[in-house]
């Protein structure tokens, strides 16, 4: 209350129209275990980012368009507009989105063809830069081929990184020339 002239008079203070419109001024609306289980039935309970399985209390259902953005989807919500994510790879994401010129800008055609909105799908840029990114992990049996590797990095002097991808080039253009051998 203010007081104008001898009279106490209501004061009120609306906020900046701009924030007004943001979407995502509310609070988050929760995600029922119902809807929990529907995402990971949908994508099975792995980390969208590197396909390692979790038990289901380990995954984290994320909005794939960052609620900074775009706010929560109109319910009922939908399972394509969410992924299960490690704890890890969630943090991850959470620093490129929150690092990206968009974070500002806010425009979710541009987060829809990020990689951080899910590798599962076709992606042009990471964090509006034109990068691929694959994420890989060995386990269980697949150890050896990992060990194979590194010890093949060592022998030949570079990092692991490279020689992968190294080794990725080499096998495509043998593909490549296979693929032409076959056609003629």
């Amino acid at each position: 209350m203010k007081e104008v002239d001898g009279k106490q008079v209501a004061h009120y203070r609306f906020p900046d129209l701009p924030i007004a419109l943001d979407m995502t001024a509310h609070e988050r609306l929760s995600i029922s275990k119902q809807f929990r289980q529907d995402v990971l039935n949908h994508y099975g309970q792995r980390d969208i980012f590197t396909g390692i399985v979790f038990e289901s209390d380990e995954l984290q259902i994320d909005h794939r368009i960052p609620f900074h953005v775009s706010g929560d989807p109109m319910r009922p919500f939908n399972v394509r507009d969410f992924m299960p994510v490690s704890a890890a790879m969630n943090r991850v994401k959470s620093w490129a989105c929150e690092s990206c010129p968009n974070w500002a800008e806010r425009q979710d055609s541009i987060c829809e063809k990020c990689y951080w909105a899910g590798p599962d799908q076709p992606y042009e840029h990471i964090a509006t830069l034109p990068t691929r990114r694959l994420e890989l992990v060995w386990q269980a049996d697949e150890v050896e081929s990992f060990d194979r590797l590194l010890a093949y990095s060592d022998e030949s002097g570079i990092e692991i990184r490279t020689a992968a991808k190294n080794l990725i080039a080499q096998g495509l253009t043998r593909l490549d020339d296979h693929r032409s051998a076959t056609k003629n």
